[in-house]
């Protein structure tokens, strides 16, 4: 099983490795530091790895927040010069879609981080980055699937952000 754990990751860095997904995770990072507000949202594990990407990227110097309530009340804000970054598994929890459309009604421009682009959650939003890994849940609906991927792509979105600051401070 381990072997077969390893297998799936190399698959994804090779992924990760491309012209492409370089540049999803550069577009990612230009809207970040596009907005003057910057909030991560998830339920579960996701949601954990929300409060760890807000605090990542608060390190490097781009103030983030993660709100850690999937009830918060999002509708009928001015989320004008916000982005959200939303991370999902699964794409699939009708909870966090409500907050989300809450959010793009007031304008916000919304990220998503999922296993897979054929989601709800990755539909409805504006922006979205996929991993393409095994999906495991165990009896009881509990989801073990590996976070490693969407760390990797948290700290590569920081450390992108991180750099276009300082290009554009340098251009000042």
């Amino acid at each position: 099983e381990i072997t077969d754990d390893l297998a799936m990751l190399q698959s994804f860095f090779q992924k990760a490795d491309t012209q492409e997904f370089k540049n999803e995770i550069k577009r990612i990072a230009e809207i970040i530091c596009s907005r003057q507000k910057v909030f991560f949202i998830g339920i579960g594990t996701s949601g954990t790895l929300g409060k760890y990407g807000a605090r990542f990227l608060s390190n490097l110097g781009i103030k983030a927040l993660y709100i850690d309530d999937p009830f918060y009340p999002a509708e009928g804000g001015d989320y004008r010069d916000t982005v959200i970054v939303t991370l999902s598994v699964s794409g699939e929890q009708p909870i966090l879609h409500k907050q989300i459309s809450g959010f793009k009604d007031g304008k916000a421009l919304i990220v998503s981080i999922t296993n897979t682009r054929q989601c709800t959650l990755a539909n409805i939003s504006d922006y979205n980055i996929s991993y393409y890994i095994p999906m495991k849940v165990l009896p009881g609906q509990y989801n073990v699937t590996s976070q490693v991927p969407l760390v990797y792509i948290l700290e590569s979105i920081a450390y992108k952000c991180k750099a276009i600051k300082e290009k554009n401070k340098n251009n000042e």
